[in-house]
């Protein structure tokens, strides 16, 4: 069985882009998760 159609794998952009609320909180999260680290290795660092 055929499709009648050519599927259509170029790339986009969505028309609708994500709520400004929910990429900051992604970003926020990302950020955190990757200084964290950092953070706490400097507490220990600086009660030494």
């Amino acid at each position: 069985m055929r499709c009648p159609a050519q599927a259509d794998y170029s790339l986009s952009l969505k028309e609708e882009m994500l709520p400004m609320g929910y990429s900051f909180a992604i970003f926020a999260a990302i950020l955190l998760l990757e200084l964290l680290p950092y953070f706490e290795e400097l507490k220990r660092c600086w009660k030494n």
